[in-house]
């Protein structure tokens, strides 16, 4: 399902945290023996590839963040504003984040 939806948009924005996040995923699968580090370095070898534009933190999303800190942590309140601000749909396998009130955007949970 991942890999199917990843497919279908060449195109991709996130906030600037999310390479590090994305790491520090990587980083506990590998260490709980869910993933090998051979895996682990092909994922970010296919990450290096793709055409991820990365949100300046100027724009207007801060007060979306601001909005949005009684049901989200600042880092996912950034995927949810940078989803609404490129008026996308949010893909994440995080049940929470999938699960957040009020999104003025569609959030879809992949696994």
């Amino acid at each position: 399902m991942v890999r199917k939806t990843l497919g279908t948009d060449p195109y991709w924005a996130a906030p600037p945290h999310q390479p590090v996040e994305m790491l520090n995923v990587l980083r506990g699968l590998v260490r709980g023996g869910k993933i090998s580090e051979r895996d682990a370095s092909a994922v970010l070898d296919r990450w290096s590839c793709a055409a991820v534009e990365t949100l300046d933190f100027t724009t207007s999303v801060n007060g979306r963040i601001w909005e949005l800190r009684d049901s989200l942590s600042a880092y996912d309140a950034a995927y949810v504003a940078t989803a609404e601000l490129y008026e996308s749909v949010l893909v994440t396998g995080d049940t929470r984040l999938a699960g957040a009130p009020r999104p003025r955007c569609e959030i879809r949970l992949v696994r």
